[in-house]
């Protein structure tokens, strides 16, 4: 930083002078404290007169007296030099150097050098339509030699502003929009920086702009939107369309509507109507939702509450892909393409999932893959929930066709593309609802023959289980004939 000089060059009578005016010696502290104006603009720095500095235009710094065996900290404090002249000179001055020339006496100033401590915003309050008053916490230090230049109060929509003076910690700025909702954060800047921003305010709402009355103005003035809901709360299941409520306006004109927070997916809010409408597809707990009609007059609001909850599903029901529910947890379990995802449920395809024609060609035996030599990297999992990460692993390594993992892969019932080969213990499970509910039978679902698994034994064998006696047996990749396989999914 550049430091101006007091005196440089000028006659004896107006150093003098010059002297008596920046540095009054009626002022009992005029030689051990000295205040320095740095121009916001241009950083040309001078010393004051008056220990004031320009308000809004100069940055204020405030130097002190340095006692001659006083060690100063630089990492925290800033030094300046002040060269006057000795009492044998004829000439009497007192100019700012780095250093000082040896018939000169030096002065040693300093300062602290930190920057302004984050604000804190305590309350915002909208006070019309395009103004808003902010109140601070008082800080909890501050820096007598580097004082708060000026605030700058940054909105989350528009322009910032800056404020040079902020009376009692209060201030009201007048830059905003009508009928708009804004968050606010302050930083404060000294000579030494810029303070971190502060965390974001409350959210306020300016209100709707008011043109003032004009005589003669026979116009009827439009009356403030109020309105009720039909109804205040629903509860619907996820993937069900929604009842929502309908709008009844007991007030003026509504030009618009809003909601907060935003429209749950699957739903759709209309602005012009208020109406929520749609099928949700994701799970939520109660969550109130504001509606607010707005006119030219003001707004009014209303809450409508939603809860989307699970589907229940109990075995032996129709899944979500048009298969039979055969698995139900208590608790949930690790599933998807890399166990990823959470799950409850298990259910496996109808018998004529193939598509061929007949039950006998449908469940005709195929091989488990088109690599029966190579170990599957990854396809070893036989635990619930781990057949879908096995399957693709199979069909990763080898994708011929009419084999178990590319097959139960490629089927897509009710649209769903997340089907594959049931793991050991899933298809454990499966045997043991077929064996509880009658279904392990050729006409009604599962004839009692070998099934495959997507779990891998070896490079060469892999878990079937024999649906006739249930046991589990270390089968080799390439049988065929007797082999069936079925596809299952997780939800």
């Amino acid at each position: 930083m550049r430091f101006g000089v007091i005196s440089r060059g000028l006659a004896l009578g107006a150093i003098l002078t010059l002297l008596a005016v920046l540095l009054p010696s009626t002022q009992a502290t005029s030689s051990q404290q000295v205040t320095t104006c740095t121009n916001i603009e241009n950083t040309h720095e001078r010393i004051s007169r008056t220990s004031d500095c320009r308000t809004g235009r100069e940055f204020t710094s405030r130097w002190h007296l340095a006692a001659s065996d006083l060690k100063i900290d630089l990492s925290s404090n800033r030094t300046m030099v002040l060269c006057s002249n000795k009492s044998t000179s004829p000439v009497e001055y007192k100019v700012i150097r780095a250093k000082c020339a040896k018939h000169q006496i030096s002065t040693e100033y300093f300062r602290s050098k930190v920057k302004p401590p984050q604000l804190v915003i305590e309350t915002v309050t909208a006070t019309g339509h395009d103004s808003a008053q902010i109140i601070l916490k008082k800080p909890l230090r501050t820096d007598l030699d580097n004082p708060i230049a000026f605030y700058t109060v940054t909105p989350s929509t528009g322009r910032a502003q800056r404020v040079s003076s902020w009376k009692e910690l209060s201030v009201t700025i007048n830059t905003l929009s009508a009928l708009t909702s804004y968050t606010f954060t302050i930083t404060a800047t000294s000579v030494d920086g810029t303070s971190v921003a502060s965390a974001a305010s409350q959210k306020i709402t300016t209100s709707a702009y008011t043109p003032p009355p004009s005589s003669g103005n026979s116009t009827p003035t439009l009356a403030a939107p109020a309105f009720t809901l039909s109804a205040i709360a629903e509860t619907k299941t996820v993937n069900t369309s929604i009842s929502g409520y309908t709008i009844t306006s007991t007030g003026g004109t509504i030009a618009s509507f809003a909601i907060s927070p935003a429209a749950p997916s699957g739903t759709t809010f209309n602005t012009a109507t208020g109406l929520l409408t749609g099928t949700p597809t994701a799970t939520q707990s109660a969550t109130a939702y504001t509606i607010t009609a707005t006119n030219a007059s003001g707004s009014a609001t209303r809450t409508f509450t939603l809860t989307v909850s699970a589907v229940v599903y109990t075995v032996g029901q129709t899944g979500p892909g048009g298969g039979k529910v055969f698995y139900a947890s208590n608790t949930p379990f690790a599933c998807g393409p890399t166990l990823n995802l959470s799950c409850t449920y298990l259910e496996y395809s109808p018998k004529l999932w193939r598509g061929i024609g007949s039950y006998e060609t449908d469940t005709a035996g195929v091989r488990w893959s088109g690599n029966i030599n190579t170990t599957v990297p990854g396809g070893t999992g036989t635990a619930i929930g781990s057949g879908y990460k096995n399957t693709l692993a199979i069909v990763q390594q080898d994708s011929t066709t009419v084999r178990a993992a590319t097959l139960t892969r490629a089927y897509a019932g009710n649209g769903l593309t997340d089907w594959y080969l049931p793991s050991l213990d899933e298809l454990t499970a499966i045997r043991a609802y077929a064996v509880s509910t009658g279904a392990m039978d050729w006409v009604i679902d599962f004839p009692a023959h070998y099934y495959w698994s997507s779990s891998e034994i070896s490079a060469t064998t892999a878990w079937a289980i024999d649906f006739n006696d249930n046991s589990n047996d270390n089968e080799s990749k390439d049988r065929d004939a007797a082999y069936f396989a079925r596809p299952i999914r997780a939800f």
